[in-house]
Order: C-alpha cells, then sequence, then structure tokens
C-alpha cells in the first residue's frame, strides 16, 4: 500500500496512521537509543520499500537528507539478488542436465521463501555468511564442479536478499535516530521501540 499524507497532522503508511509529533522529544529519543536504554525496532518489508519504492519519494524528501549512499546499497543488493539466483539456474543446468527441470523450480522456490522471511522481522545473516565463505573459500583458485557452483550461488541469492533487508532495516534505524523529521515519520509505523532490560 502507498503511503499517504492525511491532513497535516498524520502519515497513514500501509494502513497504519502514526501521529506526526511524537509524544516523545526526538532528543531524548536520540539519547535513549545511543546509550541502550531502549531498542529500536525496524520493520524490514517497509524499510525496503522506503529506500526503493518511488512511492515513498515524498517522504524521503520530508527527511531532508539525500541517502544516496543507503538507498545505493539496497537498490544493488535487491538486483543483485534474483540476478545471482538465475545464474544458479545455469549451473544448476550444468550440474544436473534434465534433472535440473526439478532442480530449478525447487531451487527458486526455496528462496522465495526464504526472501520472504527475509522480509520479517531480523534476518539472521551470520549462517549464510559463513557457510558461503567457507564454500568460496574451499575452492579458491580451484577448478570448481558445476555442483558446487550452483549451490554457492544459490546460497549467495539467499544471503543478498537477506542482506537488502538487514542494511534497509539499519539504515532506517540509524536514520530515525539521528533525524527528526523520520523519527516523526516512522515512529509507530514500521519503527517500534522498546525498554531494553
Amino acid at each position: 500500500m502507498a503511503p499517504t499524507r492525511q491532513a497535516d497532522t498524520h502519515i497513514q503508511i500501509d494502513g497504519h496512521s502514526n501521529p506526526m509529533h511524537a509524544t516523545l522529544d526526538h532528543d531524548a529519543f536520540r539519547t535513549a537509543a545511543e546509550i541502550g536504554e531502549i531498542a529500536v525496532d525496524v520493520e524490514p518489508a517497509i524499510a525496503r520499500r522506503f529506500l526503493t519504492s518511488g512511492e515513498y519519494a515524498d517522504f524521503r524528501a520530508l527527511v531532508r537528507e539525500p541517502l544516496k549512499l543507503e538507498r545505493f546499497v539496497v537498490n544493488a543488493s535487491l538486483i543483485l539478488a534474483p540476478v545471482i539466483l538465475l545464474t544458479s539456474f545455469w549451473f544448476a543446468w550444468s550440474a544436473f542436465g534434465r534433472w535440473s527441470m526439478i532442480v530449478v523450480p525447487i531451487t527458486a522456490l526455496l528462496w522465495f521463501i526464504q526472501h520472504g522471511a527475509a522480509s520479517v522481522g531480523r534476518p539472521a545473516l551470520w549462517f549464510l555468511l559463513l557457510i558461503v565463505g567457507l564454500l568460496l573459500f574451499r575452492d579458491l583458485g580451484q577448478n570448481p564442479s558445476p555442483t558446487y557452483l550452483w549451490l554457492t550461488a544459490f546460497l549467495g541469492a539467499a544471503l543478498m536478499s537477506r542482506i537488502t533487508y538487514r542494511c534497509a532495516s539499519s539504515f532506517l534505524r540509524l536514520l530515525v535516530i539521528r533525524n527528526p523529521e523520520a523519527y516523526s515519520l516512522f515512529l509507530g509505523s514500521g519503527v517500534f521501540v522498546r525498554k531494553c532490560k
């Protein structure tokens, strides 16, 4: 759902109404976040759409920061993930021959499932980073088999889709902490605060 403005006092993002002027003072919020009194959680799907979607251009203008680097990183990883996945299909054809007609749809289905899971909560990176790193290190400089290349490309595509959402969440979290306008726009609708114990 596209974000919309309701009068001058509310922002509507994905069906959630968010008061434009939050009850917490931004300076107090920033201090509490920086010293660890509160945790700032971000909804990955909203963060990704904010940085990539044309629907959010007006909202990006409201925060008065260019966000060029952030948008480049998220857009690049968003494009690279399916490109790497398509590369894994080619390697599957080389590795499995006609069996690739079964392997490719299963690979695509698994990628879409994990991509959807990455857009919710906090996508884990360390396990996939470790596996892809070990696979790359194992055959570095060798003549790898097509099966090895297929597996590495598939896991690399999964890792890249998780990087997309993790980076988007981190960028929006930092933006909300440092920028009062972003704080007013997103607190309660995409960005949530909880007290640390």
